[in-house]
């Protein structure tokens, strides 16, 4: 077995252990910093391009606003040319339903030609509402209610070929829906 080396009689090596550099405080200050101030700038920019993708995006929409039975909706561009016809329940002559149309290239497509009914809001009063809920049938699907009416919706079943791949986004604009003071 060899004999061990005896480390004094070399003095250039050292026996102790190596000790840990650091940063100066000012270099680390710095460094932190710079990350502190390159995260503002991102966060700024990020926060910037989100907040303008918000406003250009509901500056393309409408508001329908109906004061007579206290409610409003917001409508995308999908609805451009829309108009909206009053009729009374074929059933229950109480009750209002609003039909939102849009136009299309079909001339044989439901009773006004040139418009198919995309969207239809029922207006009940509360009464009739109560004393339908028996009914098969009778609603379509709830909305809101306030002290007077109650609101819900329906909408079409086989649209025109025309507007058939367009997107209507109809559980989006039922999300808008808010009742209002009249």
């Amino acid at each position: 077995m060899p004999d061990p080396i005896d480390l004094n009689n070399y003095p250039d090596i050292k026996t102790e252990p190596p000790t840990q550099r650091t940063l100066p405080v000012r270099s680390a200050a710095f460094i932190g910093g710079v990350l502190l101030l390159a995260g503002i700038v991102y966060g700024s920019i990020w926060w910037w391009n989100n907040k303008a993708a918000v406003i250009d995006e509901k500056a393309n929409w409408k508001t329908y606003r109906n004061d007579e039975y206290g409610f409003d909706l917001t409508l995308s561009d999908a609805w451009r040319g829309y108009e909206v016809h009053e009729k009374t329940h074929p059933a229950h002559q109480n009750v209002i339903i609003l039909y939102f149309r849009v136009p299309t290239t079909m001339t044989n497509y439901g009773d006004r030609s040139g418009y198919a009914d995309r969207l239809a809001i029922g207006v009940w009063p509360t009464s009739v509402w109560e004393d339908t809920a028996t009914e098969l049938l009778a609603h379509g699907v709830f909305i809101a209610a306030d002290d007077k009416y109650v609101f819900d919706y329906s909408q079409w079943q086989k649209p025109p070929d025309d507007l058939r791949d367009i997107d209507f986004d109809i559980y989006k604009v039922i999300s808008t829906f808010r009742l209002i003071e009249s």
